[in-house]
């Protein structure tokens, strides 16, 4: 967390206004209603995503509980994503904005996959620093480090280019939308 308890600059409007514009877009042409923030943060984001129906999701239990209370429109969870894998909510889209960076290799390898298999969302979108130097880099949960989608630990999930500005990649991925579930 930032030396204010915020996200960082990525949740600044000016620094998330491509990210917000890019996603209108997206969700206009592809038709989805909704989406599910994972790693929402400090929640500065979420309130200004394209979607009828928005969940907010994070580990950090004092935003939601904040976010809660300042934003009661919106859905909040607080969990953890990759060990409340199965509780993570159903939606047209699955949004992972500066999530990826602070996970470790190994996490990524593994929950990627299972976003894509899981039938909970149609489409996974990810946002981040991407100029990775060394291919293969990691870090511990909670670390940092940029990605590149054409670097492992990224390299051969199938995360196709959207879009980059400044400092940032964005990518998407289609899952496997299980049509009976609701979102």
């Amino acid at each position: 967390w930032g030396a204010s308890g915020d996200s960082g600059d990525g949740g600044k409007p000016e620094e998330a206004a491509p990210y917000l514009r890019c996603l209108a877009a997206m969700a206009k042409v592809g038709g989805w209603l909704s989406c599910v923030d994972l790693g929402c943060g400090d929640g500065r984001i979420t309130p200004s995503l394209p979607f009828e129906s928005i969940v907010g999701v994070d580990v950090y239990s004092p935003h939601i509980g904040r976010l809660r209370r300042e934003h009661p429109g919106i859905q909040w969870l607080t969990a953890d994503i990759d060990r409340d894998r199965e509780l993570l909510p159903s939606a047209d889209v699955c949004l992972l904005k500066d999530v990826a960076p602070h996970w470790g290799s190994a996490l990524i390898r593994s929950w990627i996959p299972w976003a894509k298999a899981s039938g909970k969302w149609r489409f996974i979108i990810m946002c981040h620093d991407c100029f990775q130097s060394v291919d293969g880099a990691d870090t511990q949960l909670g670390g940092y480090r940029s990605l590149s989608v054409d670097m492992l630990p990224l390299a051969g999930l199938g995360l196709i280019g959207v879009a980059t500005f400044a400092k940032k990649g964005m990518y998407i991925v289609e899952g496997r939308r299980d049509a009976t579930q609701q979102g």
